[in-house]
């Protein structure tokens, strides 16, 4: 009798815990498994995400949504947003981002490691956000349109945008 007491209290007891810490069968390691394909997806940028982002980037500049641009374009070291947010109708403006550019780089864009896309350039733009090696950085251009991606801040961003509204 002591003994089926204890068991049955034992049994309450972790009934208890386990409804009191709001345990599900399957929570823990579901949820861990989650968060490390999250991450390893964040960490693969393809040429999808790019034309995904440069689309994201001219809606966001259409509508003026600027919370949405700082997501989405980095800010150079010795730049504060505002910055960035008081010359961004200027890439409209020039023509830099257009969706016939965006299709026109989609089709014919050349999309790889920046220093395969841009060997003479890639160098100089990462020094200007303070970003150490161009192999993590992605370029996407097409001769005379160019696109440059980096993981900042744990965040893919546009580093540099030139001349895609002025291709067809």
């Amino acid at each position: 009798m002591r003994s089926q007491t204890f068991r049955l209290s034992f049994l309450v007891l972790v009934l208890a815990l386990t409804l009191s810490t709001g345990c599900k069968k399957g929570t823990t390691s579901d949820s861990k498994k989650k968060k490390k394909n999250e991450k390893r997806e964040s960490d693969v940028f393809e040429r999808k995400d790019a034309i995904a982002k440069l689309n994201l980037t001219l809606d966001a500049l259409k509508k003026k949504d600027y919370d949405a641009l700082k997501e989405l374009l980095a800010v150079p070291k010795g730049y504060k947003f505002e910055d960035l947010k008081r010359n961004a109708p200027k890439l409209l403006e020039r023509n830099e981002i257009s969706e016939a550019g965006i299709k026109a780089l989609s089709r014919s864009g050349r999309f790889a490691k920046l220093p395969q896309i841009f060997p003479d350039k890639a160098q100089r733009w990462i020094r200007r956000y303070g970003i150490g090696d161009a192999n993590g950085c992605y370029g996407f251009g097409n001769g005379r349109a160019e696109v440059a991606f980096c993981k900042l801040d744990g965040k893919w961003k546009i580093i540099r945008l030139d001349d895609v509204g002025k291709i067809q």
